[in-house]
């Protein structure tokens, strides 16, 4: 490929040219000012409302501590045995399994 001439474009082609990039600018201004979007579905917006309403529940139920504080200070706090055996069974079932 040979190319000839020296110096700025003019005359039709280079009024091409311009206008051409003109129009790029112009496309590329359009599209910076639309914005993107998201829609969420109605799952997804009840999904965000319960972990909102999960991430306000304390991770300790202090009453739930405090009574039961207060049964053991005043030796007040019982375990049904047949409770406790069938939890501590459960638990040597599980470790074997």
């Amino acid at each position: 490929m040979k190319i000839q001439g020296q110096g700025p474009v003019n005359g039709a082609k280079g009024a091409k040219i311009i206008s051409a990039y003109q129009k790029a600018g112009q496309i590329l201004k359009n599209e910076k000012a639309e914005a993107d979007s998201v829609e969420l579905s109605a799952e997804a917006k009840e999904i965000a409302r319960l972990q909102k309403k999960a991430g306000n529940i304390p991770e300790v139920r202090e009453e739930l501590v405090k009574s039961l504080k207060q049964k053991l200070a005043a030796n007040a706090y019982q375990v049904p045995a047949a409770k406790l055996a069938e939890k501590l069974y459960g638990e040597i079932v599980q470790e074997r399994n």
